[in-house]
């Protein structure tokens, strides 16, 4: 289960790396050192090679730190103006082939279910 979860992690500071947030990337994988004992060479190499993206990231990154923020900022907006799923007001199950209660007039078992 841990080799899973310093995989993810790493791939998520590439992430952040991507994101024009290489600072956090590099916490990020700092947080990973105290494992580093316990890698394969496999899970060793792909740490290794993220963490030269990483720095790839700092030197000529794909976005700029500016663009990063737009971006964030529009899918921010999206989220937000995105309508919420409403929910039922009872305690009362909704059955399978009952509307689905958030309104969009399809079977729950297709919408929600």
């Amino acid at each position: 289960m841990l080799d899973r979860i310093v995989s993810v992690r790493s791939q998520y500071a590439v992430v952040l790396a991507y994101c024009g947030d290489v600072d956090a990337a590099e916490r990020e994988m700092a947080r990973l050192e105290p494992y580093a004992p316990g890698f394969t060479a496999q899970q060793a190499k792909e740490i290794a090679d993220q963490k030269a993206l990483i720095a790839r990231q700092r030197v000529k990154p794909l976005v700029s730190r500016q663009q990063a923020l737009a971006m964030r900022q529009i899918l921010a907006a999206q989220a937000a103006s995105q309508p919420k799923i409403a929910r039922p007001t009872t305690d009362k199950k909704v059955g399978r082939n009952e509307p689905c209660p958030c309104g969009s007039g399809r079977k729950y078992k297709h919408c929600h279910g």
